[in-house]
């Protein structure tokens, strides 16, 4: 044992003595901390902003989705704003002020729905900001707000609002490929995603029958992309679930389409449970392939 302890020494000696050992010492942290944040920076600041199309033939959802986008923007301005007070706070400033501000953010970041309306509704950003600038260092940064990675458009001036979803998908799929661009603020424009919504979409809300039983939903529903609230995009990570702006949307609709089950039913207990498992089917299709054969998992 002790021979080939002192085998080890002498070969960690005579490697410890080469340049390139402490090289890769030093570098194996930097390599770690660029593998982690490079994506994150690219997806913060490099990506560009990315425009989608929504038409809702139902006209009862697209209001919905566009309060339930904003109401994550705005989660992800107070988890920002949460960490900026924390990192810029001034050590002199009056520590009753300055913990009263900070348990204030930390338990609106705390992710209920209520405390998001409370940020909402005192003023938002600038209200905190107002109240977070006494207590923050003299040389601190101003807040940067967290950019919007998404931002709703028009559709393109070929592209028939009226028509059937079969037949918006088919004039977007083009723009969704990559074949064809749009003019948007006098730029020509991509167009990342298209969220096309049927007109009777509530027919087939599928509902929990009782317990036990299989999930029930409405009387024609046979699977198709055309009784689905379908997500357009080339984007394959999309379909992974949890994943972002399409599990923003499709949690946006399911919460309203909740709430309604909940004001119809009312709240006993057992209304309750059902209602957690209503949901809008919620397919997402590529436009590089004809036929949908994936869809989006329940919320």
């Amino acid at each position: 044992m002790r021979c080939a302890f002192l085998l080890a020494w002498r070969e960690f000696v005579e490697s410890a003595k080469a340049k390139g050992f402490w090289t890769s010492i030093f570098l194996m942290p930097i390599t770690l901390f660029l593998t982690i944040q490079v994506p994150v920076w690219l997806d913060q600041k490099a990506t560009p902003i990315r425009n989608f199309v929504l038409v809702d033939h139902s006209s009862n959802f697209a209001a919905v989705v566009e309060s339930g986008l904003e109401r994550a923007h705005q989660r992800r301005v107070l988890e920002a704003l949460q960490g900026y007070a924390a990192k810029h706070a001034n050590p002199r400033a009056s520590l009753a002020d300055a913990q009263r501000i900070a348990i204030s953010l930390a338990e609106l970041a705390e992710g209920r729905s209520e405390s998001l309306d409370a940020f909402i509704r005192k003023g938002g950003k600038d209200y905190f900001l107002g109240q977070l600038k006494p207590h923050l260092r003299p040389a601190a940064p101003p807040f940067t707000e967290p950019r919007r990675l998404y931002q709703q458009v028009n559709l393109p001036e070929d592209v028939d609002p009226r028509s059937d979803l079969p037949s918006l998908a088919s004039q977007l799929r083009p723009y969704l490929r990559g074949d064809k661009q749009f003019e948007h603020n006098g730029k020509w424009s991509d167009l990342y995603v298209a969220v096309l919504i049927p007109p009777d979409i509530e027919q087939y809300i599928v509902r929990p029958k009782s317990q036990g039983s299989p999930p029930v939903s409405g009387p024609l529903s046979s699977g198709k992309a055309e009784h689905q609230i379908q997500y357009w995009s080339t984007d394959v990570t999309a379909m992974k679930e949890g994943f972002g702006f399409a599990q923003e949307i499709e949690r946006a609709v399911n919460t309203e389409i909740r709430r309604r089950e909940y004001e119809t039913r009312g709240l006993d207990a057992a209304a309750v449970r059902q209602v957690e498992n209503t949901y809008a089917p919620f397919v997402t299709l590529n436009p590089k392939k004809l036929d949908a054969k994936r869809s989006m998992p329940r919320t």
